[in-house]
């Protein structure tokens, strides 16, 4: 058995990778605005990474809780919170420990501490059903520990806790990232150190001043950015001219934050998220802290 992501940031990528995989089972367990510079909108990553069903499969799944995939329900099923979904997730509850949720009749739990998981969980706990695998086999399967370098990653460092997620970056997944971060030990100072999301095409802009507002109505004790459009998610001083005062610290790219040693900036108990594209290099910023 072999399990491949197929990645794209521009039209055709995913049919000619099928191709070349030819997979048994296709699974889309999200539509996002990612690579946009090529794909324009959500519609054209739907159209791009739903080649990946056009053609013949023993399995789909996908996103129950998206109308556009309607058009694979006669084909496939779909897994979300939604009433309708053939897997429906729901009674979603997550502690210090484990995170637990109800897909169908069936109680699951799993050693994670990011609630957002749950959708991923929910994927791979249906694909397990429909090839036949026991709840018992899932079971196990589930208390196996997860290691994804650079995702979502939890390190406790000398009293610090880094949540490390810099593998990756657009705005479905920094919103997600940084909620998780607030939520997390509220009773601790807790720093953000965000780059750029990249590749978001002519609303980069605007997607990362969203980010902003986000940070608007939290609590925290700092954010340093880094990059260039990153300088958007300070709009805690927007005037009504749209002019941004940056009332914390931004750095153009991390050898710059890096020289000005951004451990003495954050509290010895600080939760601190580290969060950007790739491209931005940011999992250079760790060994500093």
């Amino acid at each position: 058995t072999a399990i491949f992501e197929l990645g794209t940031n521009h039209f055709g990528e995913i049919k000619e990778l099928a191709v070349i995989c030819n997979p048994d089972t296709a699974i889309i367990t999200n539509i996002g605005p990612s690579h946009l510079e090529a794909f324009l909108d959500e519609d054209g990553v739907y159209r791009e990474k739903t080649d990946l069903f056009r053609r013949k499969l023993h399995l789909v799944l996908f996103p129950g809780d998206d109308p556009r995939f309607s058009e694979f329900s006669s084909r496939g099923k779909g897994i979300g919170f939604a009433a309708g979904c053939d897997y429906r997730i729901s009674d979603v509850k997550c502690d210090m420990n484990k995170l637990s949720f109800r897909l169908n009749e069936l109680s699951l739990s799993v050693g994670q501490q990011v609630t957002f998981y749950v959708t991923n969980i929910a994927y791979a706990v249906a694909c397990a059903i429909e090839y036949g695998l026991s709840v018992q086999q899932i079971n196990q399967g589930l208390m196996l520990p997860l290691s994804n370098k650079l995702r979502m990653e939890v390190r406790q460092v000398n009293g610090k806790t880094i949540i490390v997620d810099c593998y990756n970056a657009n705005p479905v997944s920094m919103k997600s990232a940084i909620q998780f971060w607030n939520s997390y030990e509220k009773e601790r100072p807790h720093v953000a150190i965000l780059g750029d999301m990249l590749e978001l095409g002519t609303g980069a802009i605007d997607y990362h001043k969203g980010i902003g507002r986000l940070l608007a109505n939290m609590d925290f004790e700092k954010l340093i950015t880094i990059g260039d459009l990153s300088r958007y998610y300070d709009v805690s001083k927007l005037t009504s001219e749209d002019t941004i005062t940056l009332h914390n610290e931004h750095f153009n790219n991390v050898d710059s934050a890096i020289s000005r040693q951004p451990d003495k900036m954050i509290p010895t108990n600080a939760v601190i998220l580290v969060k950007a594209s790739h491209g931005i290099n940011l999992e250079r910023i760790l060994d500093v802290l």
